[in-house]
């Protein structure tokens, strides 16, 4: 079993070397997350995305690689980074575990969310598929339509 989260409000922003300005357009509570991971662990299914920036991340990755790459490689860190450096009283886990308990929720609880959603990429993918199956089918039955109405004409002209 796989599953790929977006960010969660957990104290792990707090022990960097940096402060981060932001860390990205939604942030979930850790329990919202952690409600599908434990159901995931109990249903098993092959994969589970939670959260959309692990849909648009996923996504982005299937359908535009290449520009998703180079999009990060110029924006991504510096983008969340701040100027400003750490307090250097502040617990850093560099290079040994922090010597506390600190907690479940961080620093940024007021915009965290309480709700996420999640799905596996099984239904998706059949929905997607579903999706593709009614745009042939339009398509089809609109160029039969159309095929039709011009052997109409054609015998009319006769």
């Amino acid at each position: 079993m796989t599953t790929t989260t977006s960010a969660s409000d957990t104290r792990e922003f707090d022990f960097g070397d940096r402060d981060f300005k932001r860390v990205c357009d939604l942030i979930y509570q850790p329990e919202a997350i952690a409600r599908h991971v434990y159901r995931a662990a109990h249903e098993a299914p092959r994969e589970l995305w939670i959260g959309a920036s692990a849909w648009k991340a996923i996504l982005g990755n299937m359908l535009i690689p290449g520009w998703i790459d180079h999009y990060l490689a110029r924006n991504g860190y510096h983008g969340e980074m701040t100027d400003m450096r750490a307090d250097r009283d502040r617990p850093d886990n560099l290079y040994e575990p922090v010597d506390t308990d600190p907690g479940a929720h961080g620093r940024f609880d007021a915009r965290s969310r309480d709700t996420v959603v999640a799905a596996s990429p099984r239904w998706l993918k059949l929905g997607l598929a579903a999706a593709l199956g009614a745009v042939a089918g339009a398509t089809l039955f609109a160029t039969e339509a159309h095929g039709r109405s011009e052997g109409r004409r054609r015998v009319e002209r006769r």
